[in-house]
């Protein structure tokens, strides 16, 4: 008997445990099960699968994340479906770590799909998010109207009609009239389009599609936003916006909006007529670059050829160049603003053709003031001041990162209605300033670690304006060296170059025993040119001169303001002699003191054709399009 019971207890737990064990095997089939797709019709290009109402979206979007088989197979929707802003899955999403593409073709028929409310979810809308999220297929025909898309997840993307497109993705004939694309204030990265919010490859094609929704998005890190595409790298054709595109807050790092696309893509035959905002933080730049130059070479080029009182006596002649850049005044090496807003495209690095832009657009811009000081003159030798004329040319640049059509990229065919920000501001302004002082730094301002630096002294203010008046000696027709500035300023235009004439004395003649000399350059020219190099500025600042030394003048010469070759050297001495004419004009022309600096964080803009009527289309545009009665009307 207890052989019997103890094989009947075994058998007992052997069934217990086989029946617990296949319990669980149901729940696993469940789990990893593909759903079925309850629709009418066989997924044929002729006898396509059908969807009718809202559960059949549904039904296929739990077909897609369930691990469903969509390649080559095909989907109509047979009318207007409103979802009531009941929460909706993408079809094509991100599911516990797995994406899930959306490989078939879907045909819209025409219909509208109202009220959309699409919303991260934790467990089966962890990616980009918009009607469909993950499309490596063909979604057309379609448009969506109400409700909204709100992308919340860190560094994804978000469109009306799709959220990302792959591969061979095709987008085409679908609309978005006002299903707004948003995204809260946060420190993420995000890509919003209205109608795809990132195009990932090069393959795919939006085409003939429009926007009419406002797209908004406040993340603070890398933000982009576009009318028809976030970012872009596959081609776009024949679409248009009407929506606002807003990307980024003062707060952001960078931000891209643009009314097709916020960044990139090969766009043509397109136009814009919303309004394009980018916003963005102002960040310190740290590779400005800082040029010195100085000589107290008296054979030096610059000081070749002078004529002295007494050939024994010669004084230290000394030149000094430094450049720096700094903005409103405070030397915290510039500032930038990284917001790219463009009628097509924020910023773009492909090509646009046939494209318009008519709406407003404002955005960053970066201002960058370069201060280039020039000390050109001598010590005297006994009292050891520092004589000299000083130079200071401020090169003010403006650029607002605003473009009618795109900041960078080719384009050709591409017109706007005018070259303004929507404030009315010029896109690119650049300024020139040239302050001319004749000065005089004693040595104590001078001295910096206990070495003498002249040109500190002058840029820090620490000097007196000489006056040439000076006894019975003097510079010609009694010269007082007043304060010259002289200006220039260009706007909107596609070279920024600028020479300005100057005339200079360096330093009078006293009775103080100094031998401080009269001499002087005349037909100086200062030649600024800011050419364009490939995405870089090139500043090249040249000071040419003839030169004309001065010594003694007879009071009894012609004084003609402008007759400085005949000057009478006074021999001097015990006894005056007879003034002997001698000519001191010296001609070097050709000798210039150089100074350059290369900067790469400001890019001139270029800019469309100015069209002469807002209704006009661009030659060569595609005026068969659907969509041009919107633009004329």
């Amino acid at each position: 008997m207890k052989k019997v019971g103890a094989k009947l207890y075994l058998s007992i737990i052997f069934i217990l445990l086989l029946a617990l064990i296949t319990s669980f095997l149901p729940l696993q089939i469940k789990v990893s099960a593909v759903t079925s797709l309850k629709l009418t019709g066989a997924g044929t290009i002729n006898n396509p699968y059908l969807i009718e109402d809202f559960a059949d979206l549904q039904n296929l979007s739990e077909y897609v994340y369930t691990g469903g088989n969509t390649s080559g197979k095909y989907f109509e929707l047979t009318n207007d479906i409103d979802m009531k802003n009941q929460t909706f899955i993408p079809i094509g999403t991100i599911k516990s770590g797995t994406t899930y593409y959306f490989k078939g073709n879907f045909n819209g028929n025409g219909y509208t799909i109202k009220n959309l409310n699409i919303v991260n979810n934790s467990t089966y809308a962890q990616g980009d998010l918009g009607l469909f999220g993950y499309l490596e297929g063909t979604v057309e025909n379609l448009s969506i109207d109400g409700g909204s898309v709100y992308l919340s997840n860190t560094d994804k993307s978000a469109g009306g009609i799709v959220g990302s497109t792959y591969k061979n993705a095709k987008v085409q004939y679908c609309y978005n009239f006002s299903t707004k694309v948003y995204t809260p204030t946060n420190n993420y990265s995000y890509t919003l389009g209205g109608i795809v919010g990132y195009s990932a490859s090069a393959d795919s094609t939006i085409s003939c599609c429009y926007n009419q929704a406002t797209i908004d998005n406040n993340g603070l890190g890398t933000v982009r936003a576009g009318g028809i595409v976030g970012y872009g790298q596959g081609t776009i054709d024949q679409c248009f916006n009407m929506g606002t595109i807003t990307s980024g807050t003062t707060n952001t790092t960078t931000s891209f909006a643009g009314g097709i696309t916020g960044e990139n893509g090969t766009i043509s035959n397109c136009y814009n007529k919303g309004k394009v905002t980018a916003q963005a933080s102002s960040n310190v730049i740290t590779d400005s670059k800082n040029y010195a130059k100085e000589s107290v070479d008296d054979n030096d080029p610059l000081y070749s050829g002078l004529g002295y009182m007494n050939s024994g006596l010669t004084d230290n002649r000394y030149y000094s160049v430094y450049v720096e850049d700094y903005i409103d005044n405070s030397y915290n090496k510039g500032s930038i603003c990284n917001a790219y807003a463009g009628g097509i495209s924020g910023k773009n690095n492909s090509s646009l053709n046939c494209c318009l832009n008519l709406g407003d657009i404002s955005g960053g811009y970066k201002e960058t003031k370069y201060t280039v000081h020039y000390l050109i003159g001598a010590t005297s030798m006994q009292a050891s001041y520092y004589y000299a004329d000083y130079y200071q040319t401020c090169i003010e640049e403006i650029v607002r990162y605003v473009n009618p059509i795109s900041n960078g990229g080719s384009y050709t065919n591409c017109y706007s209605n005018k070259n303004l920000d929507s404030y009315d501001n010029d896109l690119y302004n650049c300024n020139y300033k040239i302050i001319a002082q004749s000065i005089k730094i004693t040595p104590k301002d001078a001295i910096v670690n206990n070495d003498f630096d002249w040109m500190y002294a002058a840029r820090n203010n620490k000097f007196t304006l000489f006056d040439c008046q000076a006894w019975s000696f003097h510079t010609p027709n009694r010269n007082n060296h007043p304060v010259v500035t002289k200006t220039k300023s260009y706007s909107n235009e596609n070279s920024c170059n600028f020479q300005q004439d100057v005339d200079t004395y360096f330093y009078c003649t006293s009775l103080g025993g100094e031998r401080v000399r009269d001499y002087g350059m005349r037909d100086c020219k200062i030649s600024i040119s800011n050419p364009d190099i490939k995405d870089y500025r090139y500043i090249n600042i040249d000071f040419l001169y003839n030169r004309t030394d001065i010594v003694f003048e007879d009071k009894s010469a012609p004084r003609p303001e402008t007759d400085f070759a005949k000057i009478e050297l006074f021999n001097g001495g015990g006894n005056q002699s007879v003034p002997v004419p001698y000519d001191r004009n010296q001609n070097y022309d050709g000798n210039k003191l150089s100074v350059s600096l290369i900067n790469n964080f400001a890019i001139k803009p270029t800019y469309p054709t100015i069209l002469s009527s807002t209704t006009s289309l661009p030659p060569n545009f595609k005026t068969s399009i659907w969509a041009v009665s919107a633009l004329i009307n």
